[in-house]
Formats: C-alpha cells, structure tokens, sequence
C-alpha cells in the first residue's frame, strides 16, 4: 500500500495500526465532486467546489512579523480566485506555480473572488483520479503529512484486496431480522459510495451501507455489556447478613428521616448485599 515506517507512525498517531483499523476509519463528511463548477460560477456564501491552476502565490507579512497571510491565485479560465490561509505561513511549502488544485469553501466576497482557509488538495499526475474526482468522495481526519488525499488513496487500495475475505460476525439472523446489508459491501459503500448515492442521506449517515456499521458497533457494545452481566452472575461474591442490629445502626447514622423513595432504594442495597452475587 505504500506506507513505510515514517507513514505507518503517522497512521499509528491517528489510532490505525492494522488493515482493519484504516478500513473502520470511517470519513467525516462527504463531498459531492460529481458536479465540480467554474470558479466564475461561485455564489457568495454558498459552499462549492471548483478546480484552478495555481499562477501566483506568497506570504505576507505584518506587525512586526507577528502576523501573516498565505495566498494562493488560482485561474481556470473562467476566473480567479484567491485563497487565504492565515498565520500558517509554512503553507508555503505545500504549494508550487503550475499545481493543479482542488478548492472546498465558501467564497467571502467577490472582489477579488476570495476564500478563506479552503479545503485544498492537489491533483498529481499519474495519479487513479477516479477517486478523488467525479463522484461521491470521502474526507478523512487527516494530520500533517497524511492528508485525506493520501488516506483515500491508501483506503482504495486496501478495499481493492482485502473486504471480499472479511468475517461478518453480525449472525445471519440478525442482520436478517434488521435487514441489514452484508459486510463488506457495507464497508465498500461506506468509503466509496455508488454513483447515485443521495448527498443527504451520506450526510446524515442514513445510508444502508452506514446504518450497518452503525448497527454493528451498538451491537458489539450490547454483546460485550451482556457477557460481562453474564460473568458476573456466574462469579461467586460475598454474602452478608443484614440483621435488624444493622438496620437500627445504618438509621442512627442518617442525620435525616428517609424518604418512602429512600427507604426503597435502601432495601435494594440491602437485598443486593445479602445475595451471594456480586452487585
């Protein structure tokens, strides 16, 4: 899949450790690149996507050094636009004239067309560009250097090998009973969802493929809370006795009269205390 040493310890920062550990990394939010405008088509407020050539690009500087701006110029033919990242001035090192670039935001104003602190990535040659541009396409918490593009790619790659041989350990019965959808074809959807996948339904985590693995997680929680019930039923604790004596003792201590509410909740403490199983 690519990923060395220094990329397996960035992963490992983002608790991703094994195969399966990338291929439950599900993404934050969808973006719809099935439809990516023109920078002149932008609206004022209105969240877009479009793609440009970077012509232009630099830091300012100001107060004394203290503040800065980096701007990136994009042109694609239609228009331009410019791009504001501020005091992050090491950006810089991200970009070069000539970058092909994709743009996620919402422009500020119109004069020039501009974006503060977009969503950026960088179309590279050579690349499978069918996942990153006409379709549905899945944003990843990145860090650093391991970008959502780089997660992506890294997710493609491990979907392409590994899901046709993973376990379902939902019981047929079960995922009949909720109709849920089979495994792997669940984790598939998730991260690279069908063509005519409806943005809201991604959004909102309604799909089939998502309320699968939603369904899955709950389900792994439910099972674990019930063996643990199970084990402590079977374990062996401490029986004590609750003579009258301690009854009149434990009243002693109250500094008030209890409450009919209080006095129930007493008995169930002392009914669990008298039980040889554990509470």
């Amino acid at each position: 899949y690519g990923v060395g040493p220094e990329r397996a310890a960035q992963l490992e920062r983002l608790g991703i450790r094994t195969v399966g550990d990338l291929l439950h990394d599900r993404p934050r939010r969808y973006e719809d690149r099935r439809h990516v405008g023109t920078i002149a088509s932008l609206r004022l407020g209105e969240a877009a996507t479009v793609r440009g050539k970077i012509v232009a690009l630099g830091v300012n500087w100001y107060r004394k050094r203290t503040k800065s701006v980096f701007e990136i110029i994009l042109d694609d033919g239609t228009a331009r636009l410019h791009c504001r990242w501020w005091n992050v001035p090491f950006m810089e090192n991200y970009f070069q004239v000539g970058d092909e670039v994709l743009v996620f935001g919402k422009p500020i104003h119109f004069k020039p067309r501009t974006i503060d602190h977009p969503e950026t990535e960088i179309i590279e040659g050579g690349e499978d560009i069918s996942i990153h541009l006409n379709r549905v396409v899945p944003i990843y918490e990145g860090i650093g250097a391991l970008s959502t593009r780089v997660l992506r790619r890294l997710m493609a790659a491990a979907l392409g090998t590994v899901t046709e041989g993973l376990p379902d350990h939902l019981p047929a019965s079960v995922r009949q009973k909720n109709r849920l959808v089979d495994r792997a074809p669940a984790i598939r959807e998730t991260h690279f969802p069908d063509a005519k996948a409806p943005i809201e339904m991604l959004a909102n985590f309604r799909t089939p493929a998502q309320v699968r693995l939603i369904f899955e997680e709950f389900f792994s929680v439910g099972a674990g809370l019930a063996l643990k019930r199970r084990k402590a039923k079977a374990a062996t604790g401490i029986e004590f006795k609750i003579t009258e004596v301690v009854r009149e003792s434990i009243k002693k201590i109250l500094p008030f009269h209890p409450t009919a509410a209080q006095k129930r909740v007493l008995k169930e403490i002392a009914d669990d205390m008298r039980s040889p199983r554990p509470m």
